[in-house]
């Protein structure tokens, strides 16, 4: 005979981490102490309430977990939209509801389960997980259409959520007018929170030490050249890292047009396309 004792031991969960922001294929790794009683080990998702840029009002998400997830031991699952989860994970047999979890939402996530005896069921949670899997549209305020610059133009944008270091890049790429042998250059900023940001373009060859806001720049791929007077530049796509996962988003455009002048100048011509490349790991 063995005794199953007076109640069930609690999982220990070890993933996610309490306060964290997760991804789209977040991992739960979590283990039993004792075997499980059949059908009796969920995974439960609950939202911990609506906000002014999130709304879930889809309740607890309740995934029974198959029979091989029973046994006393160790287990790692990596999630997916719940809507495909019976499909798409494995270790999954049901889920109810199968809404999808909300970008932006905090959740609690939970493992129970219950022992052989049966003892009633135990679920251990790990509170305030933040779900995550878009990019936020960043937005440039600055240069405006048709505006002339001068050297030294401002380029002022807003980074809306926090980037890992050095994956702001801001990329000029040729696309008509006199030839420019340095395009695409790729100006490499050190903006990492979220906020408003004013960065001047001076003279690529120099901005480096010129600037404590660029930490590196590159012309095709090789040292840094300067824009070309009489060249047409297009500021490419927002593109986001997020984890792994490029996430292309679009922005404002104008196309900037560089002009003989005693210092550098540029016009910014309504008709075109004029957008950053930022690329961005999200923490």
């Amino acid at each position: 005979m063995i005794f199953a004792g007076l109640r069930t031991k609690p999982a220990n969960v070890t993933l996610p981490l309490p306060n964290v922001t997760v991804k789209l294929d977040f991992d739960i790794l979590f283990a039993l102490p004792e075997d499980a009683t059949s059908e009796s080990v969920y995974i439960k998702i609950t939202p911990e309430g609506n906000t002014a840029t999130c709304t879930d009002n889809a309740g607890v998400r309740a995934l029974k977990l198959a029979s091989a997830v029973e046994t006393a031991g160790e287990y790692l699952i990596t999630m997916a939209r719940l809507s495909t989860a019976t499909t798409t994970i494995p270790a999954v047999q049901t889920a109810v509801p199968d809404n999808d979890l909300v970008h932006g939402c905090v959740y609690t996530v939970g493992i129970e389960y219950r022992d052989r005896a049966p003892n009633d069921p135990v679920l251990v949670n790990r509170v305030g997980i933040h779900y995550d899997i878009l990019t936020e549209t960043p937005s440039i305020t600055a240069p405006e259409s048709n505006a002339i610059l001068v050297a030294g133009f401002d380029v002022v944008y807003v980074l809306p959520e926090q980037a890992s270091p050095l994956t702001v890049t801001l990329t000029f790429t040729r696309v008509g007018g006199l030839a420019d042998a340095g395009s695409p250059h790729v100006v490499v900023l050190t903006d990492v929170l979220p906020g408003t940001y004013t960065r001047t373009m001076t003279d690529f060859s120099t901005a480096v030490s010129a600037h404590s806001y660029i930490d590196a720049l590159t012309s095709d791929g090789g040292a840094a050249s300067a824009l070309t007077d009489g060249a047409t530049y297009v500021k490419l796509v927002f593109v986001i890292h997020v984890g792994g996962t490029r996430c292309v988003t679009s922005s404002t455009a104008n196309n900037m047009k560089i002009h003989s002048r005693i210092t550098l100048a540029v016009e910014c011509i309504r008709t075109c396309i004029f957008v950053f490349l930022f690329d961005v790991e999200i923490q």
